[in-house]
């Protein structure tokens, strides 16, 4: 297991929260946004981050391959439940508030899902705006 301090290092600098918006015909507003949080890295690694993940209630799976042209291991947070206990676990954390800026703005993305406001126009001009700052 990954202590607790460190876990939160290693998230703060591999971890990557994505917000992915999507043309959609199967849904009744025209678009689809996704979150979801990435980590690449060594196979050891990404196994022993999700092993110590699952002691926080966070769930994730590991992909041993990305896709063809990048043969990587990936780690993939998506469900919205366990990206709140990711934001929840990084927000207890030691790391200071000025480093931690896309964590709260991807923590007011999940919040905007978590009620629905995604599906109003103001929602979803703070969820692209979140996502500009996250770039």
């Amino acid at each position: 297991m990954i202590p607790k301090e460190n876990l939160a290092g290693i998230l703060y600098g591999l971890a990557k929260n994505s917000i992915v918006i999507t043309d959609s015909n199967q849904t009744k507003f025209g678009y689809k946004i996704t979150l979801f949080t990435s980590i690449r890295g060594n196979k050891e690694l990404v196994n022993a981050i999700q092993r110590t993940l699952l002691q926080f209630d966070i769930e994730s799976k590991v992909f041993m391959k990305e896709s063809k042209s990048r043969p990587k291991p990936l780690l993939k947070i998506s469900r919205l439940e366990n990206l709140r206990n990711l934001c929840d676990f990084m927000m207890e954390s030691s790391l200071h508030e000025d480093i931690m800026a896309d964590w709260y703005s991807f923590s007011n993305a999940i919040r905007l899902m978590e009620l629905g406001k995604h599906y109003t126009t103001k929602g979803f001009d703070e969820m692209l705006r979140i996502k500009g700052i996250m770039i």
